[in-house]
């Protein structure tokens, strides 16, 4: 297997594309798209234009390669499986503004729907397949510090790192697989979301972590804390905000 890294310059949740269960990497960096096989890892590096502390040294996401696709391929799994990575622009929901999948096939032409990117991008997004990860973890704004031994992982500028990294693969597998974080759900909202998208919709795991508190607090005898009109919002305003902590 080959270990791939690069610096995320823009991570508003389109590339990568963390959502609806399976990790994307569709509209950028067409090197590591037409490099990479399955088996294979990406790891994204937080800029260290944001605010993040040590931000060249935090891993935004990491994702095993588990599907390659053309682009045909992967704009008919998104109408039948993968509805979310559809951009909607105009959609309530940042998720859906932010879908990767930008070129309907349905025609004799492919055609960019309204998305991240705009037309002069359309020959670069499509020169290369999209890569698909159910093994991943996504972290954005909660960006993970890699330990000082992985350090060289992180590139500098626009490339990316492959060969270059080959004495690091079993030291960063070892470390990657060891701790317990979550797989398949974004920990963290991207970093570039404000505050009012992070609110804008619940995610998942957010979803479970609310059901966890509820049952707790109802088990520990404190239905008073959850019952009433305006209990679920309270709890939810109590997450997002440990959520967008920076």
């Amino acid at each position: 297997m080959r270990l791939f890294s690069y610096v995320v310059r823009w991570d508003t949740g389109a590339a990568p594309n963390p959502f609806g269960g399976v990790c994307t990497l569709a509209i950028c960096k067409p090197g590591i798209r037409r490099s990479a096989g399955v088996g294979d890892w990406i790891v994204g590096f937080a800029s260290n234009s944001t605010s993040l502390e040590r931000a060249g040294d935090r891993v935004v996401f990491a994702m095993k390669v588990t599907g390659k696709l053309p682009w045909p391929a992967y704009d008919a799994l998104c109408r039948s499986r993968l509805a979310l990575k559809i951009p909607d622009v105009s959609a309530d929901d940042p998720r859906r503004v932010r879908g990767d999948c930008q070129y309907d096939f349905g025609r004799p032409e492919p055609v960019q729907r309204p998305g991240q990117h705009g037309p002069a991008s359309m020959a670069t997004d499509l020169s290369a397949p999209v890569l698909l990860s159910d093994r991943f973890r996504y972290y954005g704004r909660k960006a993970r510090l890699v330990p000082s031994a992985l350090g060289a992982l992180a590139p500098h500028g626009r490339g990316f790192r492959s060969h270059a990294n080959d004495s690091l693969v079993d030291r960063f597998m070892s470390w990657f697989e060891r701790i317990s974080d979550s797989w398949n759900v974004p920990l963290g909202v991207p970093i570039e979301w404000s505050e009012d998208e992070a609110r804008a919709t619940i995610p998942p795991e957010l979803a479970r972590l609310e059901r966890k508190i509820v049952a707790g607090l109802r088990s520990a005898g404190r239905g008073d804390l959850i019952d009433g009109p305006n209990a679920t919002a309270r709890i939810r305003r109590r997450i997002i905000r440990r959520r967008c902590a920076r």
